[in-house]
């Protein structure tokens, strides 16, 4: 069986359905991956991961960079293609934004930032997120989930980088402990 990466190799502009594409097998050369997740995801039946709404979002391909899709046409911000297969079987408008949000920012990144980089409190000022990456997020999310609330994307990303914030802090305590 092919690789779900594999399927999307096209360099033209094509769907990626996830519900017609054959998954590949857990450690084999193309695979990718040896991560738990990803090889948990890949094994995983086609049933599990198809979706009504799988298809409705179009991710674009280039010859040079193969390996990622772009999450919106026209926008330029590109993610892994296993990132934008687990973004497409979300369940929800803010579980695609969470995963969206991690595959297109790295997380040192996002420990700085906040959606627009305002002061909160006491605390110094947050960079903001860059504008074009946040546009090409709002943008595939609402393809893929209209009707969602554009102030429910934003406190979805907040949310996640607050998240990530505490668990940073957390792993910085228990190694401090031990």
């Amino acid at each position: 069986m092919r690789n779900i990466i594999d399927s999307v190799a096209s360099p033209e502009r094509s769907r990626l359905e996830l519900n017609t594409t054959p998954l590949a097998r857990p450690g084999s050369p193309q695979s990718g991956s040896s991560s738990p997740s990803a090889t948990s995801l890949l094994s995983m039946p086609r049933s599990t991961l198809s979706s009504s709404k799988s298809a409705s979002v179009t991710p674009s391909l280039t010859v040079s960079q193969s390996s990622k899709v772009e999450i919106h046409p026209g926008t330029g911000v590109m993610v892994e293609r296993l990132a934008w297969a687990y973004a497409l079987n979300a369940n929800s408008a803010s579980v695609f934004v969470r995963h969206l949000l991690t595959a297109v920012f790295p997380v040192e990144v996002l420990l700085v930032s906040n959606l627009r980089g305002n002061k909160r409190g006491r605390g110094d000022a947050r960079l903001p997120l860059d504008k074009n990456k946040l546009d090409a997020i709002y943008s595939a999310t609402l393809e893929r989930w209209p009707g969602t609330q554009l102030s429910s994307i934003g406190s979805t990303i907040n949310a996640k980088i607050t998240e990530l914030r505490s668990k940073s802090k957390n792993v910085a305590v228990s190694t401090a402990l031990h």
